[in-house]
Order: structure tokens, then sequence, then C-alpha cells
């Protein structure tokens, strides 16, 4: 629903990355907008019509679509086209950008823990309803939104080496003290390590791009998907097979050990001097 309310902007927005940020928050926005909706609504429409109301509101997204969008102007390019794979290599080899692709693959891994196991732990171990899990993915949403706001104006003041260990460290602290807490207290640590998760992708994808010309971006962008759906698919295999001979508790203690660990990592190697490219933050 928020991608069909924000689609009419991308004719209005003014360059591709800002008209993409766009897109992508109001996307996020609906997952929270659809909460609202179904707990107003819960009383007086069953399950069917509130399908019927959602595939509505999609019909609507394709007449905006058809109606207000309009193709960008073929003449105008922005990315240059000459394709300079010899800076791929020695970025690629650099300890800085594989300590990054490992922090990746953890960012991840919390995204699906978050939409997999996490929901079922909740439900099995915390005795949530089903109205209570959808409160859960309510704020994981808008933690990772606001957070996608806010975070691109700090990293680019304080340096996005910084931001991303800071990500880290509100995972870690997020997915490591949740477990032990009731009621509301579950839905504040979850929240902190969602603005984590947030912080970190920015933050990541952002170095990832600056350290290299305009013909790698997408390539690097591309390598920066690949690695989240790597640890995506494998997280949740992971914390599930593992949380069942220990009652989840110690797997998430043992994955927000993993992102102390990372931050460590990332801090010791990054404030070394390492540095792929000039300008690199």
């Amino acid at each position: 629903m928020g991608t069909c309310a924000g689609t009419p902007f991308y004719a209005l927005s003014k360059g591709k990355r800002k008209s993409y940020r766009v897109l992508q928050r109001l996307s996020s926005s609906g997952t929270y907008l659809r909460q609202c909706f179904r707990d107003y609504h819960c009383k007086t429409l069953d399950k069917e019509r509130t399908l019927y109301v959602f595939a509505f509101l999609g019909v609507i997204g394709v007449f905006l679509i058809l109606t207000a969008v309009e193709e960008p102007r073929k003449n105008i390019s922005t990315v240059d086209d000459t394709l300079d794979t010899k800076g791929l290599k020695p970025l690629l080899e650099s300890p800085g950008t594989l300590v990054v692709l490992c922090g990746i693959i953890l960012y991840g891994a919390g995204y699906g823990i978050s939409l997999t196991v996490l929901p079922g732990f909740l439900i099995q171990n915390k005795g949530f309803t089903q109205a209570e899990i959808g409160w859960f993915f309510m704020l994981f949403y808008i933690g990772i939104s606001l957070s996608q706001i806010i975070t691109g104006p700090i990293s680019d003041r304080h340096g996005r080496k910084k931001t991303m260990i800071w990500g880290l460290m509100m995972i870690s602290i997020g997915f490591g003290l949740f477990s032990g807490k009731s009621g509301w207290m579950v839905y504040l640590w979850l929240f902190l390590a969602s603005v984590g998760l947030g912080v970190f992708c920015v933050s990541s994808l952002a170095w990832l791009n600056h350290s290299v010309g305009n013909s790698l971006r997408g390539t690097v962008s591309g390598t920066f998907y690949l690695f989240w759906g790597v640890g995506f698919f494998v997280g949740p295999l992971a914390l599930g097979a593992f949380g069942e001979t220990t009652k989840g508790f110690t797997g998430f203690h043992i994955l927000a050990l993993l992102y102390f660990f990372q931050a460590l990592l990332q801090g010791t190697v990054q404030y070394r001097g390492e540095k792929v490219y000039h300008g690199s933050r």
C-alpha cells in the first residue's frame, strides 16, 4: 500500500537515489499502516473481506502507475558507461571490504530471523498473541524506516565506519537482552535491534558505493544483496536448528555475541588506516 501511494512521486523526484529512498520508506510504512487498519476493522470485517480491501488498493496502485508514472528520458545518463573491472579486484581483496561483507551476511541473518524464527519464539516462549505479533512487525518496520531516514545525514557527517559499528552494537544489545524481558520491554529491545539493522544497512551500502567509481556501483550493490541473501537464507535455518536443542535463549545470546564480535572486528580492521580508495569513509 505504501508503494502504491508513493509510486507517482517517482517521476517527480530529483534523481534516482532520492526517488528510491522515498519509495523504500513509503513501502515500509505500508506494513504498519496495514496493522493499524487490521486492528481498527478486525471487529467489523472478516478476513476474506479484509483481503478484498487490500486487493482494491492494489487496483488503485495499478491505476496510479498507468496514469502518473512517466518513463525516464533515455538521453540522460548519470552513470559512467565504462566498466572498470580492474578496480573491483583490489576492492574484494581488501580486508576492510571482506569484513564489511561478513557484516552484511549477519545483517541478512538478523533480518531473516526477525521475519521467521523470532515470531515463533515470541509465541512459544513469551506467550504472544497474533495481535501482539502484528505489533512486533509494525515496530520492526518503523525502526528500520526511521533509522534509514536519519542515518544518511549522520553517516555523511561522522563517517560510515562509525555508523556501521553503532548499528552492529544496537543489534547486539537488542537481541542479547530481549529474551530475558517480558511485556513491552520485549518490544523495546527488539525495536532497538531493528533500528540497528536499518543503520547498518544504509551505512554499509553507502560505504561500498563510495569505495568504487560510478561504473562499479551497480556491481557492488548487487554484491551487497548477494551476501545479504546468503545471511537471510542461512541465518534462520541455523538459529532454528540450534534453538531446538537450547530452547532458543542461548541461540539469541550467541547471535548477539556474533554482532558484538563483528563490531570489534570492523573497528580493528577499519581503524588501522585500511582504505581501498581515497575518500572512502
